[in-house]
């Protein structure tokens, strides 16, 4: 059987390459074998394109198993496929509510507006940039009160426009090219200090300018760059990367009974009247990138060095060590809403533990533990079908759930592969059923 796409992945820049999918939870590698997986893992230099493919997607995984937004999906997941197990009409809308939260993940057909191309060599060759607002669409194409966050670029002789949404999937992609830049740090460092470590820093500053930085296709994978790297004044891609990420970390971790005294700078943003209410109301993961990292700039800008507690306390957060408590009570709190006589309830929580002790292995930014220790630690294990994988043939949807009408014994358990076969089947499963809803 040929390699199954299900659900809307993580492409790294082309599905081609790598992609992970928060539906069946596993890494795809569509040019890795078995062979090269194995030989990734013993060397930094010669297998450095390998590796960050790799990486790229194991980020990916461990966001949507460890924070607390991902912990969220994984439960709609797991009721969208017991609401179509139960064969109850009256639950039937948990399946619509999966697709809606996928559907927010991105905004990839009407949103963005492009104009002119990229021409950056220099420097001076920078966008200007700047943050706006406008509102959602309901299902019947009537606007909403909710509102969406953007980033508008031009280039300086104007021969690029570029409007952004700020998507969770910016806030992803900022995590995963992050592990990217670590190992690429890594293999310079093993060149001896002097002119040619420097060259090949220059070098790759240069590279990741014009390919990813610069680059107006890549929008989804550089505006949440942008908008921390401009905020707090950081030019160095490394040092951007770095605090990017740290910053989005937190802000998938965070809920909204954490954000009680969040600061808001109500001058600044006055032109949008009730907006930053209704987007923190609605736990807009864009715009607590944006507050956030706009209340942090002038602290950010005494010490030029990302500190956590610092960061949490220039928003009037509450420390680490509570954000930290009360997410765990919300993933423990997950776990305790599954069904005791659902289906998959051993596979579901297996995910959601396994998230948990990531969490904690990681740290509410994720730089407790780098993600090359968390791999290699075995205690964490990825499910990954490499380009060479045999798929097998795995349970259909009604063999189950005649079994379970039958015996009484509900599906339970799966591993990894029966799960990356049986999910393509329940997520074209639920998706039938969205496409008809409003009809």
């Amino acid at each position: 059987m040929r390699k199954l796409k299900t659900g809307v992945s993580f492409p790294t820049i082309s599905e081609n390459v790598a992609s992970y999918s928060p539906t069946s939870f596993c890494i795809s590698l569509e040019t890795i074998t078995s062979r090269q997986l194995k030989e990734i893992s013993k060397s930094e230099i010669s297998q450095l394109p390998g590796k960050k493919i790799l990486y790229h997607e194991i980020r990916h995984h461990i966001d949507h198993l460890s924070s607390l937004w991902g912990q969220k999906r994984i439960l709609s997941l797991y009721e969208a496929v017991n609401s179509k197990f139960s064969m109850d009409e009256k639950e039937f809308y948990k399946m619509a509510s999966y697709k809606i939260l996928e559907k927010k993940l991105r905004y990839l057909d009407y949103y963005p507006e492009i104009t002119g191309e990229a021409n950056y060599h220099t420097p001076l060759d920078a966008w200007k940039w700047r943050i706006t607002s406008g509102l959602r669409f309901d299902a019947l194409g009537n606007l909403t009160k909710n509102p969406i966050l953007f980033m508008r670029f031009w280039e300086p002789n104007n021969g690029l426009s570029l409007r952004t949404p700020i998507s969770i999937a910016s806030l992803l992609e900022v995590n995963a090219i992050y592990e990217e830049t670590i190992l690429e740090k890594n293999v310079i460092a093993q060149i001896p200090e002097g002119e040619h470590r420097e060259k090949a820093k220059e070098n790759f500053q240069k590279k990741m300018m014009r390919t990813i930085v610069y680059n107006q296709q890549m929008w989804e994978y550089n505006c949440a760059l942008h908008m921390v790297s401009n905020i707090l004044g950081i030019s160095d891609v490394y040092e951007a990367y770095d605090v990017a990420s740290s910053i989005a970390t937190v802000v998938l971790n965070l809920d909204v009974n954490v954000l009680g005294k969040l600061k808001i700078d109500k001058e600044y943003m006055a032109v949008w009247g009730n907006r930053p209410e209704n987007f923190v109301r609605e736990l807009d993961l864009g715009f607590l990138l944006f507050n956030l990292t706009n209340n942090y700039k002038e602290s950010y800008s005494k010490s030029k060095e990302f500190d956590l507690e610092e960061f949490l306390l220039s928003s009037n957060l509450p420390s680490e060590g509570k954000i930290i408590n009360n997410t765990i009570a919300s993933m423990r709190a997950i776990q305790a809403s599954l069904n005791p006589k659902g289906y998959f309830n051993v596979f579901f929580s297996r995910q959601l533990e396994s998230g948990l002790e990531l969490l904690n292995m990681r740290g509410l930014d994720g730089k407790k533990q780098l993600l090359s220790d968390t791999f290699t630690s075995g205690k964490y294990i990825p499910s990954i079908v490499e380009k060479n994988a045999t798929i097998g043939s795995g349970p259909d949807f009604y063999t189950l759930l005649n079994e379970g009408r039958i015996n009484g014994n509900k599906m339970q358990d799966m591993n990894a592969m029966e799960w990356y076969i049986f999910s393509h089947e329940m997520y074209g499963r639920i998706t039938e059923f969205y496409n008809v809803c409003g009809i």
